[in-house]
């Protein structure tokens, strides 16, 4: 039989452990020095790639969202615009840690919005899977808004139906969200040429520029 004692010196030890490591993740006590680097690295994304270039000046996120985020100032939110179509890409890169980076999907702030959730698609480049929501105003029916987003720990960027869950107990977690227009075809499907189109422009660069920290 198991001693009294003993039992509570067992169930110490599990709450102080699971402590820690809920305050790892979570970085209750800071952020370490491998996340700082990786938010200092977002800095050294170029303001013009390939034939997007940024159109007016980097946005700030609301003190509120970066609270919520967990993120301080490991973000990137700007918008490109192609010199040679003018098609406009929204961009946002985020990296901090992985329990309130995954835990928010776009679908949610849109429905917020009073946009319509369409379909939903993959978008691959290279090794990367991106997901692609389609997004309508119930009063308009030939645009679409295009919004692309994927979580990324590792090498290559990926989707999930359960990011909370899939990326909980990573150190720390990028995620990446555009918005672009997309229109209706004549035969009902959508063109989502622009959002693949700044993707492939934009994840090569971020491998030369915000990943090569280690």
């Amino acid at each position: 039989m198991i001693k009294p004692i003993v039992l509570g010196a067992l169930a110490l030890t599990f709450t102080v452990a699971g402590a820690i490591v809920h305050g790892q993740v979570r970085h209750r006590w800071g952020l370490n020095e491998e996340l700082q680097r990786r938010m200092a690295a977002l800095a050294g994304i170029p303001s013009q790639i390939g034939v997007w270039e940024i159109k007016g000046n980097d946005q700030e996120l609301d003190p509120a969202v970066k609270t919520l985020l967990e993120c301080d100032d490991g973000y990137l939110r700007r918008t490109y615009a192609n010199r040679e179509t003018g098609a406009v890409v929204e961009v946002f890169l985020v990296v901090g840690p992985a329990g309130p980076i995954a835990v928010h999907t776009p679908a949610v702030c849109y429905r917020a919005g009073a946009f319509r959730v369409g379909e939903q698609t993959e978008l691959f480049v290279g090794d990367h899977a991106i997901n692609l929501l389609s997004m309508a105003k119930p009063d308009v029916t030939k645009y679409r808004m295009h919004v692309a987003y994927a979580w990324r720990h590792g090498e290559t960027w990926e989707v999930s139906d359960s990011p909370r869950f899939r990326f909980a107990f990573h150190p720390y977690l990028y995620k990446i969200q555009t918005a672009a227009q997309g229109v209706v075809l004549p035969d009902g499907s959508e063109d989502h040429s622009v959002t693949q189109s700044f993707l492939e422009a934009f994840l090569p660069e971020l491998e030369r520029t915000a990943f090569t920290t280690k």
